[in-house]
């Protein structure tokens, strides 16, 4: 049985990933902390405002779906992986995961 902080976080994951890759992606800013700023391969954000103007502009004009293929969680340690193929708008399926 998971625990209230382990079953929590599953849901907060979980929202996140039905909101960024449902029709209203600003909804994903209700789970980012304000001052959220991130460095990676596919764009570095200094804000939570950047950051959800990346990820619309990744949705609406390169996604055309996501196939959730796995939905992890570990009670040793909260955190709750999920593992998806992003399928972009040329039809090609590009692995995808987040915490």
């Amino acid at each position: 049985m998971a625990s209230a902080s382990a079953s929590l976080t599953r849901q907060v994951v979980r929202a996140y990933h039905d909101a960024w890759t449902g029709p209203n992606v600003a909804r994903a800013g209700d789970y980012i902390a304000q001052d959220f700023k991130t460095r990676a391969s596919v764009g570095s954000y200094d804000s939570r405002t950047e950051y959800l103007a990346g990820l619309s502009n990744f949705r609406t004009n390169f996604v055309t779906r996501v196939d959730l293929l796995s939905e992890l969680l570990s009670m040793a340690i909260v955190e709750a992986p999920l593992v998806a193929v992003v399928v972009s708008a040329g039809g090609h399926g590009v692995p995808s995961g987040g915490h």
